[in-house]
């Protein structure tokens, strides 16, 4: 799981694409930084890679209060159970 900081065309999203025992639950959860607050473009660069799980169900947290969000990235998590 993670931070990459890397979108989904990056070279490094690549190479774990080149590995089918791994899945990304996340893969269609869209936007995953906002941009926080700065010019920058949103785009996806958090995931969640399982081996050896099924997932059950992926969330993605939105909340904004008063302009404050909960991280610079939006948190997600991803209910799994063995396989």
């Amino acid at each position: 799981t993670g931070d990459m900081n890397a979108e989904p065309d990056s070279e490094e999203m690549a190479v774990m694409e080149e590995h089918p025992s791994f899945t990304n639950v996340t893969k269609g959860i869209g936007v995953t930084y906002h941009g926080y607050l700065r010019a920058e473009q949103p785009c996806s660069i958090d995931y969640i890679f399982t081996k050896g799980f099924a997932c059950q169900g992926v969330e993605k947290w939105e909340d904004v209060k008063e302009g404050v969000f909960l991280s610079d990235h939006y948190p997600v998590c991803a209910m799994l159970r063995a396989d």
